[in-house]
């Protein structure tokens, strides 16, 4: 069985090709959501997979920021450009490692 994670990475793959091959500024509401959405997909598994070890408060760290945003990405798409919707989802998930990276360890039980 594959693992949840692998599948929305597929996913965000999917949607950079995509987006990779329409060559026109502005992208079809669809296109945008396959991006934004297999971000929000990544940003989703990974928060569920850590509440268990971090607590629900955790989630308000990063996933559920970034979620909320990757979902805004892909409902803008058709607004803001291909450019802008790659560029806001690579942002997304950096952040996403920055907030994890610089996260102060917890503390042994």
């Amino acid at each position: 069985m594959a693992h949840p994670v692998s599948g929305a990475i597929a996913t965000v793959a999917g949607g950079l090709g995509l987006v990779a091959a329409h060559p026109s500024g502005y992208l079809p509401a669809g296109l945008g959501w396959v991006l934004g959405g297999g971000a929000a997909a990544f940003f989703l598994v990974c928060g569920l997979g850590g509440v268990r070890g971090e607590g629900a408060r955790w989630l308000l760290r990063w996933p559920l920021p970034c979620l909320v945003v990757a979902l805004g990405l892909g409902w803008a798409a058709p607004h803001i450009g291909r450019v802008w919707l790659v560029l806001g989802v690579m942002v997304t998930l950096a952040a996403a490692v920055v907030a994890e990276t610089t996260r102060p360890p917890r503390p042994a039980a």
